[in-house]
C-alpha cells in the first residue's frame, strides 16, 4: 500500500502544479532591409519547450517570390529583391509542450524592403581618344565597380574618384558605377561622348636610287598627308625636329643624298565638340647609294681557242652582279669562262646592283672579247707492231693550220720530224724496239697570236726475245717433272708434249703431274708476245723428259713395346740398298730391324731409305718402351674409432700411366678398383693394395698396412614400457658406466638430457619420441643406439568445462558443456552437490547431497542464488583421465543498477541516464524524471531508451532530479518499484 500512496500523491502534485502554471503569446519582430539583403529573425515563446515551427511565405511579388530558410532552432533569414518599396507579411505557427501538455500558437510579421536613392555622379562628358576619363563618385563605400568603359568585364576602384585610362570611341555612352553603403547597394551612371580615331592618309616615294652627277640638282622628293576637316599641319624630319615653314598638306624635298632617308613623321588636329584631338601618321623614305662600274678581262681580250678568260668587275657598295655575253651569265663580280670557244666571242656587259630596304638600283659597264678557233689534228697508227715489221701511218683532221711538227721515239733518226704536205701517209720497214713510246703531231694557227693544238698517240713495238729452257733434274716416278722455260717480254706460254700433253701457263713453268714411263719424250713451249689490239708475237725452244721407277712401302707409325721385350720391324723386299738410322743414335743397312731386349732408352724415331737405281724412298716408325711402375703414395697404417671415415689412397708412376688397383679384402671399401676410397670400418684388419700397369699385365706391385678400430660403448637399454598417459615416466639404463664417462639420450624433438648413464621415472610430455642414446667411451669413441620402438606419451583430455545461460539466475535451466583439447573422448562422469535436474522427481536441491550422471550434456536448475561445485571426470581413447573441478555462482534473476549522476554535453561519454540489469520483462517498464519542483520533465516505457538531459529539446539545467523506475521480475518476483536521486554534471 506504501507504493501506490506515493504514485497517487506526485500525479495530485503535477496536476495543480500545471493549472496554476501560463505559457506566453508566440512573437517575432517586424523587420526592414535594402533589396537582397539577408535579414535573421528570431522568434520567442515563454515557458514552451520542445518546440516546432512552419513558416508560411506569401506568394511572389515585385522582385520575385520571398526566400526564407531555417537557421536554428527559433531562427531564420528572410529576404526579397523588390526594387520598389514592398512590405511583405510573413505567418509562423508553434506547437510545442507546456507541463507535458501539447500547445499551439500563431504570430505574424513583415519585411519591409526599402530601396536606396540614385547615386550621383560628376564628370565631363566629351574626351579625345586615348585620354583619361575622371568620374566623381560620392565617398562612403570601399570599393566602386563601373561599367561602359568598353566592352569587357566590369572594372573596381579603391577611390570614390575613379580614373579610366586610354578612352576609345566604342566607350559609352554612359559609364555607371555601383558601390555599397551601409549594406545598401547604390548604382549611379554619367554620360560620356570619345572622339573617333581617324586615319591620315600619308604617301611619298619611299624609295629612291641614289641620282647620278647629272640628275642631283633637279631630283625631288614631295611629302603628301591627308586628314578630312584637319588643321595646322606640321611636318617632322627624320631627326625628330619640326621643319621651318612645312605647314601645308605636302611638302617637298630636293637635293637627295642618302642621308636624306629616314622616318618623317606629319601631326594634325581635328577639332570635336569643342576640343582640338591630335592625329598622328609617318611615313619613311629609303635612298639607296651607288657608284660606278669598273671592267676588264685578262689575260686579254683576244685568247685562244680552249684557253680561260677572266672577267673582273668591281663597284663600291655593290651587294649583287649580273653578268651578260654571247650565250653566257654569271652573278658573281669576277667570273671565269673554261675552255673558251669561237662562239664566245663578242660584248660582255655587266650589272652591279645596290640592295636599299625596299628598292634594288644599278650601274653598269661592258668589255669585248675575241676567241681564235682551234681545231686538233688527227693520228692514225696502229697501237702496237711486232719487233722489225712494217709500219704505216698518216696525220689528218686540222681546219687550215699554218704549219704542222711531229715528234716522239719514231721520228729520232732516220725518219723526218717535218712534212712538206698535210695531210699525207708514210711507211716505216724493220720497226726498232727504240721506236716504242708517245708520238706527238702538233699543227698552229693564226699570225701573231700562234694558237696551237696537238694530238699523241702510244705505239708499242712488241720486242720478240729467245725462249730459254731448263731440263727437269732426274724424275722418279710418281714425282712431279717440273717444266721451265724463259723469254724476256713473254706474256703468255704454252707446253706441248706426248700423251696430249698441254698446258698454257703465263711464268713459262709447267708441272707433269705423277709421271710414269708414259710420260718421257720430247716438249715443246711456245713463248707469246703480246702487242695489244690482238697483235700476238712468239718464239719455240724443246727439252726431253725421263722418268723413273720407285720401290713403295709403309712402316707402324708408333709401336707400344713393354719393358725387357723384343722387338723386330721387317723392311720391303725387292731394293738395291737398306739405311736404318734412329733419334737413339741407331744405325743399319739391314732390311729389318732387331733389338732383344727392349730398354726404355731405345725408345725413339726409327726412319728406313731404300734405294731402287737413282730413286730413293723412306718410312718412319715410332718405338715406345715403357718404364717399369712404382708406388708414388702408399696408405700407412692408423687407429680410429669404429664408425670413423677414413681416406686411403695409392698411386703409380711410370709404364703407360693406366693401371689396375686391386684392394683385398674389400671390406668396408666403396669399390676395390679405384685408387682412392673413403672407409668406414667396423672393425680391426690387413689391408693390402695391389697395381698393375694394364698396357704390361706382367708387372705388379703391392702394399700392406693395419687398421685397427677401437670400439665405443655399447648401450644396452632396456624399458618397461615405452607407451602410456602423460606424463610418462621411465627408468633409463645405458649399462655402460664402467665403459663411458658421459650418456646423452636425445628423444628427436629437441628434447636432449646428459647424464652419467641412468635416470629414474623421467616425465615426458604429450607426445610421440624416437630415442637416440649417444656415449662417449673412457677410450675417447662415441656410440650410438637407437631404441627399436617409438615411444608414445599419450595426452590427457585437458577437459573444460562451460555453461549456458552465463551467468545463470534462479529462474533459468543450466545446460552444462564439456571440451577437451585431445578428441575423441570415450566417457563423462558428471559429480553436482545443490540444485536438481528438471523433471527428475527423485532428486533434491540440498547442497549436501551429491548427484552423478555419466551424460555428455546434463541440466541442472538452482532455485537459490548461490555458488554450486561442479566434478567432470572425462576419459579419452587411450584410457587417459582428467578431471576438472568448477563453481557455478547462480545470482537473483531480477537485478538492477541505478547510476546516481551523467555528464549529457554530447560528448558521446555518459550522456545518457539508463537503468541496466537482469532479470527484467520488457512488459510493465516505465521511467519517469522529475525535478525538484515535482514536474514530470521526462517519461519512457522503453527498457533501452534513457534520458539524454533535454528538456523541451534544451539541454537542462546542472540540478539534482528524481527518479521513479517501475520494473517486473521474470522469475515470477512481481512488480517493484526504484526511487531516487540523479544528478546532472557538465
Amino acid at each position: 500500500m506504501k507504493i501506490h500512496l506515493n504514485k497517487f500523491l506526485v500525479i495530485l502534485f503535477l496536476t495543480f502544479l500545471f493549472k496554476q502554471t501560463s505559457y506566453g503569446q508566440l512573437t517575432v519582430p517586424n523587420y526592414s532591409s535594402c533589396p537582397c539583403q539577408t535579414q535573421t529573425a528570431t522568434a520567442n515563446w515563454n515557458n514552451v519547450s520542445n518546440i516546432t515551427y512552419s513558416l508560411y511565405v506569401p506568394p511572389a511579388v515585385v522582385g520575385g517570390p520571398p526566400t526564407a530558410s531555417w537557421g536554428g532552432s527559433s531562427s531564420f533569414t528572410i529576404s526579397n529583391c523588390s526594387p520598389v518599396l514592398t512590405s511583405i507579411q510573413y505567418t509562423l505557427v508553434g506547437a510545442g509542450s507546456a507541463l507535458s501538455v501539447p500547445v499551439t500558437n500563431t504570430a505574424t510579421f513583415s519585411l519591409t524592403v526599402i530601396p536606396p536613392p540614385a547615386m550621383a555622379l560628376s564628370s565631363n562628358q566629351f574626351f579625345c581618344s586615348g585620354t583619361n576619363i575622371v568620374i566623381n563618385a560620392p565617398i562612403g563605400g570601399n570599393t566602386y565597380s563601373y561599367t561602359g568603359a568598353g566592352a569587357g568585364p566590369t572594372f573596381t576602384s579603391g577611390s570614390p574618384v575613379i580614373t579610366i585610362p586610354g578612352a576609345l570611341p566604342n566607350w559609352g555612352p554612359n559609364v555607371t558605377v555601383t558601390t555599397v553603403v551601409n549594406g545598401c547597394t547604390l548604382t549611379g551612371s554619367t554620360p560620356i561622348s570619345v572622339s573617333p580615331i581617324l586615319p591620315i592618309n600619308i604617301s611619298a616615294p619611299v624609295n629612291t636610287c641614289e641620282p647620278t652627277a647629272a640628275q642631283f640638282p633637279t631630283s625631288c622628293i614631295t611629302l603628301t598627308a591627308n586628314l578630312p576637316g584637319g588643321v595646322n599641319y606640321q611636318w617632322i624630319d627624320q631627326f625628330g625636329a619640326d621643319i621651318n615653314g612645312a605647314t601645308a598638306f605636302n611638302h617637298q624635298i630636293c637635293n637627295i643624298t642618302p642621308t636624306t632617308a629616314g622616318v618623317y613623321k606629319v601631326k594634325v588636329y581635328q577639332p570635336f565638340n569643342g576640343l582640338f584631338c591630335p592625329y598622328t601618321a609617318s611615313t619613311s623614305i629609303s635612298i639607296v647609294a651607288t657608284n660606278p662600274v669598273a671592267v676588264s678581262a685578262s689575260p686579254s681580250g683576244t685568247i685562244c681557242q680552249g684557253a680561260n678568260l677572266n672577267l673582273s668587275a668591281s663597284a663600291g657598295g655593290a651587294t649583287a652582279w649580273l653578268w651578260n655575253g654571247p650565250g653566257f651569265s654569271s652573278s658573281i663580280a669576277n667570273p671565269v669562262l673554261n675552255s673558251a670557244v669561237p662562239l664566245m666571242s663578242g660584248k660582255y656587259i655587266v650589272t652591279a646592283i645596290f640592295q636599299g630596304a625596299f628598292i634594288t638600283c644599278s650601274t653598269k659597264d661592258s668589255v669585248n672579247v675575241s676567241i681564235i678557233p682551234v681545231s686538233a689534228p688527227l693520228i692514225t697508227m696502229p697501237p702496237s707492231v711486232c719487233e722489225n715489221q712494217q709500219l704505216t701511218f698518216s696525220g689528218s683532221g686540222a681546219s687550215n693550220p699554218t704549219s704542222h711538227v711531229w715528234s716522239g721515239p719514231l721520228f729520232t733518226g732516220t725518219v723526218p720530224a717535218t712534212y712538206p704536205n698535210f695531210p699525207m701517209t708514210y711507211s716505216v720497214f724493220n720497226t726498232p724496239v727504240s721506236a716504242s713510246g708517245t708520238q706527238f703531231l702538233t699543227v698552229y694557227f693564226g699570225v701573231g697570236q700562234q694558237c696551237s693544238a696537238s694530238s699523241s698517240v702510244q705505239l708499242n713495238v712488241v720486242p720478240v726475245n729467245t725462249v730459254s729452257v731448263i731440263p727437269p733434274t732426274q724424275v722418279c716416278s710418281p714425282n712431279n717433272a717440273f717444266l721451265q722455260a724463259l723469254a724476256n717480254g713473254a706474256n703468255q706460254y704454252l707446253w706441248v708434249g706426248p700423251n696430249n700433253y698441254t698446258v698454257p701457263t703465263q711464268n713459262g713453268n709447267a708441272w707433269v703431274y705423277y709421271p710414269d714411263a708414259n710420260a718421257n719424250g720430247i716438249y715443246t713451249v711456245t713463248a707469246y708476245f703480246g702487242g695489244g689490239s690482238n697483235l700476238v708475237c712468239s718464239n719455240t725452244n724443246t727439252l726431253e723428259l725421263v722418268v723413273n721407277p720407285v720401290l713403295h712401302f709403309s712402316l707402324d707409325p708408333r709401336q707400344q713395346l713393354c719393358y725387357n721385350t723384343p722387338v723386330t720391324v721387317e723392311g720391303p723386299a725387292g731394293a738395291t740398298s737398306y739405311t736404318w738410322t734412329s733419334s737413339t743414335g741407331y744405325t743399319s743397312n739391314n732390311k729389318d730391324l732387331i733389338l732383344n731386349s727392349a730398354q726404355p732408352n731405345n725408345s725413339g724415331t726409327y726412319t728406313l731409305v731404300v734405294a731402287l737405281g737413282p730413286c730413293e724412298s723412306y718410312g718412319e716408325t715410332e718405338l715406345v718402351v715403357l718404364t717399369p711402375i712404382q708406388f708414388s703414395l702408399t696408405p700407412f697404417d692408423r687407429t680410429i674409432c669404429k664408425g670413423d671415415t677414413i681416406f686411403l689412397e695409392g698411386a703409380a708412376i711410370g709404364g703407360s700411366q693406366n693401371y689396375a688397383y686391386t684392394w683385398n679384402p674389400s671390406l668396408y671399401l666403396e669399390s676395390p678398383t679405384i685408387p682412392k676410397q673413403y672407409a668406414v670400418p667396423l672393425g680391426s684388419l690387413n689391408y693390402n693394395l695391389m697395381v698393375h700397369d694394364i698396357a704390361c699385365p706382367n708387372y705388379t706391385i703391392g702394399h700392406s698396412f693395419d687398421v685397427t678400430v677401437k670400439q665405443p660403448p655399447e648401450p644396452k637399454l632396456e624399458l618397461e614400457r615405452y607407451f602410456g598417459c602423460e606424463p610418462l615416466k621411465l627408468n633409463l639404463n645405458s649399462q655402460t658406466q664402467t665403459e663411458a664417462f658421459i650418456t646423452t639420450y636425445d628423444f628427436g624433438t629437441g628434447l636432449v638430457v646428459q647424464t652419467d648413464s641412468i635416470i629414474e621415472n623421467y616425465p615426458l610430455k604429450a607426445g610421440t619420441y624416437t630415442l637416440t642414446v649417444y656415449s662417449k667411451g673412457k677410450n675417447g669413441c662415441s656410440g650410438s643406439y637407437k631404441y627399436p620402438y617409438p615411444i608414445t606419451s599419450f595426452p590427457s583430455p585437458n577437459s573444460e568445462v562451460t555453461w549456458s545461460p552465463e551467468p545463470p539466475t534462479t529462474n533459468d535451466e543450466i545446460v552444462f558443456y564439456p571440451s577437451s583439447k585431445t578428441e575423441p573422448m570415450t566417457s563423462y562422469n558428471w559429480s553436482f552437490l545443490g540444485g536438481f535436474t528438471p523433471g527428475d522427481t527423485n532428486t533434491t536441491s540440498s547442497p549436501s547431497v551429491n548427484y552423478t550422471v555419466d551424460i555428455k550434456n546434463p541440466t541442472r536448475k538452482y532455485p537459490s542464488y548461490g555458488e554450486y561445485p561442479v566434478v567432470l571426470v572425462s576419459t579419452n581413447q587411450h584410457g587417459c583421465i582428467d578431471t576438472v573441478f568448477s563453481i557455478v555462482k547462480v545470482i537473483d534473476e531480477l537485478q538492477i543498477f541505478i547510476p546516481n549522476s551523467f555528464t549529457p554535453n554530447d560528448d558521446g561519454v555518459n550522456d545518457i541516464f539508463i537503468p541496466k540489469g537482469t532479470g527484467m520483462k520488457v512488459e510493465g517498464y516505465t521511467l519517469d524524471i522529475f525535478n525538484r519542483a515535482g514536474i514530470n520533465v521526462f517519461t519512457t516505457k522503453d527498457i533501452n531508451h534513457g534520458w539524454n538531459g533535454k528538456v523541451g529539446g534544451q539541454f537542462a539545467k546542472d540540478a539534482t532530479y528524481i527518479y521513479l523506475i517501475r520494473v517486473v521480475g521474470l522469475n515470477g518476483e512481481g512488480r517493484k518499484e526504484y526511487t531516487g536521486y540523479v544528478t546532472i554534471i557538465k
